[in-house]
């Protein structure tokens, strides 16, 4: 389902437009790899209080 979110989000997010996808930590490398792929930058965000990680990938402008 992310791969084909991450394909849709390339071609539909306005330049600079963010995409953001809670993930665990143990897929958080491979989501950033998929996404670098598809010419998004992505970055990941931690909260160690309430135990998330998420991905924003953003398209650049």
């Amino acid at each position: 389902v992310l791969r084909r979110v991450g394909a849709g989000a390339a071609e539909w997010l306005a330049p600079g437009g963010h995409l953001v996808v809670e993930t665990s930590r143990g897929q958080a490398d491979a989501l950033c790899a998929m996404l670098a792929g598809l010419g998004l930058e992505p970055t990941v965000v931690r909260d160690d209080d309430l135990d998330a990680t998420a991905v924003t990938a953003r398209r650049p402008a």
